[in-house]
Formats: C-alpha cells, structure tokens, sequence
C-alpha cells in the first residue's frame, strides 16, 4: 500500500467513526404510517398515543395486525416492568414459562421463531444505552417501544 491509500484510508475511518458518533439515532427518527382512506393519504404517528387508537380502528378484523398490537402492548409490560425493578433474567423466565406452558396447550407449541422473537423484545427493552451501565436504558419512552415493536412485528 503506498502512503496516498493509507492517508484515505484513515480519514474514512475517521469520516465513519464520526459518523457513528453524531449520527443521529434510529429511534428518534420513526417515520409516520401513511394510509390511503379514499381522499388521500393519511399520517399516523405511532409513538403518540391518540392516533396510534384511531391507527388501530382502522383494522378491527385484521388477525395478523391484532396480533402486531397484542405484542406491542406486551412488550410495554415488560417495559414497565423493567422500570419497576425486573432484571432482564426475571423477564427471560417469564418467556420461557410461557413457552413452556404452551406445549401442553390444545393449540400446541408456539413456533420456536415466536419464542427467540420475545427473547430479542426482551434483551432490546434492557439493553443499555452504552457499554458503561450509568448511562442507563437505551429505551426510556414506552410510546418508541410500543412503536418499534409494532413495527418489528407488522413491518
């Protein structure tokens, strides 16, 4: 490598490591919904509250999205438990009791994906902000988890 490839080079890594640094974060940038209802195209925030309810009358029938919702709600449980005191091994047992009660079930075995699925809800919710621990949770508004698990889940 002559010295002309190292010095570009360097500065990419330098042009990447800043980029990292001051990027902007994925969560405080969550686009609107936007849903064509005859006269045009409609915008649904889905971290605030009030239209993420009429975003979800729109759909009263629809299973798989029904399906979107119950998991967003759930993963706001877990989230709100996390902020009462429940570590993040606390929350893995209670998926996988979960899992486990389901092979009993008349419906059967949830499908292992589900499962490892709420494994990664639950690891995301306790993830911390950095690898120093005082920085505290990189999650901090249960409007941006229930909106990134909808759209993890529906998306």
């Amino acid at each position: 490598m002559n010295i002309r490839q190292k010095i570009i080079g360097i500065i990419g890594l330098v042009f990447l490591a800043l980029l990292m640094i001051f990027g902007p974060s994925r969560e405080a940038h969550s686009s609107p919904i936007l849903i064509d209802r005859g006269e045009g195209k409609e915008e649904f925030d889905l971290t605030d509250p009030a239209k993420r309810a009429e975003f979800r009358e729109l759909f009263p029938n629809h299973k798989a999205l029904q399906a979107c919702f119950s998991k967003a709600d759930y993963a706001v449980t877990f989230f709100e438990g996390r902020d009462a005191g429940i570590t993040e091994a606390e929350h893995l047992a209670i998926v996988r009791v979960n899992y486990e009660r389901t092979k009993t079930e008349s419906q059967g075995v949830i499908p292992w994906h589900v499962y490892v699925d709420f494994q990664r809800m639950v690891h995301d919710i306790h993830r911390r902000a950095g690898r120093n621990s005082q920085l505290g949770y990189r999650y901090t508004d249960a409007n941006v988890v229930w909106d990134r698990e909808f759209r993890w889940c529906a998306l």
